[in-house]
């Protein structure tokens, strides 16, 4: 008798019966209570203040389930208390989360709760699947309307053709390797070029930066000053130029001066015909011994040279003719 006592209070204690304190109950109607069980927590703020005792399928109120709760009865349950039935695990565990509230009446045991029962994950995602697991298969029974035996065959032959040409591709690639080869050496080398072309380029912005200081120095309302008068100037040379008053301007305008070089450039024309027909009419020679000097004289027409000293010639320019 006494280990059937043990045995009776043993089985309450495991199915969640406190002995050592006193409780209320309370109801709770919910659509679906999938994953309540009994013993299942009843927790307000985290804290857990009681546990679930029956669960009973009401088939006269619309197969709502009904279930029994069993709270400390410290705690303090209203009209505004709101049993909520939530998710304990993440295996799909489930408990009661009493909402409190502000309540005007104050239950005393064995009022039915207000309920409520959040749309599980499960059957959101069901929801919000079969809509798309329709359209898939909608989308699937026009893929295979459109892939028929003639498009797959013409998939097939695109494929071949698509290897084919990777193979040509291939080809081509080893036989022009080394065409590939010098021309990644050439943009190798055009890439040298143009680091030393961006050297040159700084270079050039340095001085052009340096220049661009000197003229900053530079007085350029002087510098005009000065052209102007330099202009100034110039504009008076050319105006003497041209007026023929001035010696530059009687060269230019004054045919005189042509007249007279003209005419001396005939004399002098005259003159060396003359020269080259008739040397011996202006320069004769004559050779003496070493030790002795002699006289000689040589007359052509009315010319005459006097040779006074060995190696020296006198040379007596000829009487003019009459």
């Amino acid at each position: 008798m006494v280990a059937c006592t043990f045995l009776y209070f043993g089985y309450r204690f495991l199915r969640g019966t406190d002995f050592f304190s006193s409780t209320r109950t309370y109801y709770a109607e919910y659509p679906n209570v999938e994953g309540l069980a009994v013993s299942s927590p009843v927790v307000d703020q985290g804290v857990k203040v009681g546990i679930v005792k029956h669960i009973e399928l009401k088939q006269d109120r619309a197969n709502s389930v009904r279930v029994t709760i069993e709270v400390d009865k410290k705690l303090e349950l209203g009209d505004s208390t709101v049993a909520v039935l939530a998710s304990s695990s993440l295996l799909g565990g489930k408990m009661i989360d009493l909402n409190m509230g502000h309540s005007r009446v104050k239950y005393e045991g064995g009022e039915t709760l207000r309920s409520f029962a959040p749309q599980s994950l499960t059957d959101l995602f069901a929801s919000k699947a079969q809509p798309l697991i329709g359209r898939i298969d909608s989308t699937l029974i026009k893929f295979n309307e459109v892939f028929n035996v003639d498009a797959k065959k013409s998939i097939q032959a695109t494929l071949a053709n698509s290897e084919a040409s990777t193979a040509a591709l291939r080809q081509l690639l080893v036989q022009n390797q080394a065409n590939i080869a010098e021309i990644t050496a050439n943009m190798a080398s055009l890439t040298t070029s143009f680091k030393g072309t961006a050297r040159k380029l700084d270079r050039l912005s340095n001085n052009l930066a340096l220049l661009s200081d000197s003229l900053k120095d530079v007085n350029f309302a002087k510098v005009v000053r000065e052209l102007d008068s330099t202009a100034t100037a110039a504009h008076k040379l050319v105006a003497q130029l041209n007026s023929k008053n001035g010696s530059l301007g009687k060269l230019m305008y004054d045919d005189s001066l042509y007249t007279n070089l003209n005419k001396s450039s005939a004399d002098l024309d005259k003159l060396l015909v003359d020269f080259k027909e008739n040397p011996k009419r202006y320069v004769s020679f004559s050779v003496f011994s070493k030790s002795r000097v002699q006289e000689a004289t040589s007359v052509t027409g009315n010319d005459k040279v006097i040779v006074k000293k060995a190696g020296a010639v006198d040379v007596t320019p000829p009487p003019k003719k009459k």
